[in-house]
C-alpha cells in the first residue's frame, strides 16, 4: 500500500507533528513498507497459534502473600530522610495552606 505524502501530511497533522518535505518523502516510503510488511502478516496462517500475555515464559517469582509482624515505627522510619515523630516529613509540593 504506498503511502503518498499527502497522508503523510495528514497524519502529521493529527499528531500535531511539525515535518519539512524531506521528512514528508522519508516518511512516506518507511510508513509504506511498515504498512506493506504488515500487509504479508495478515497473510500467515496462525490458526495453530496458541495466544499468549507474554512473549517469554518467564514465571512469577513473587513469594506467597501470607501475614507477618509488623515493622513498626521505627524500623519503617529507620532510613527515612527526614522525619516527625512516627511520620514521613517531605518537601511541600503544593502551594498554599
Amino acid at each position: 500500500m504506498q503511502l503518498d505524502r499527502e497522508k503523510v501530511r495528514a497524519v502529521a497533522r493529527l499528531a500535531r507533528l511539525r515535518v519539512d518535505d524531506d521528512e514528508e518523502a522519508l516518511f512516506s516510503l518507511q510508513l509504506t513498507r511498515f504498512l506493506d510488511f504488515t500487509a504479508e502478516l495478515r497473510e500467515l496462517d496462525t490458526s495453530a497459534v496458541q495466544p499468549f500475555v507474554h512473549a517469554t515464559e518467564a514465571a512469577n517469582v513473587f513469594g506467597a502473600d501470607l501475614p507477618g509482624q509488623p515493622l513498626g515505627s521505627e524500623r519503617a522510619l529507620s532510613g527515612a530522610p527526614d522525619r516527625d515523630g512516627d511520620k514521613f516529613r517531605v518537601p511541600r509540593v503544593i502551594e498554599g495552606s
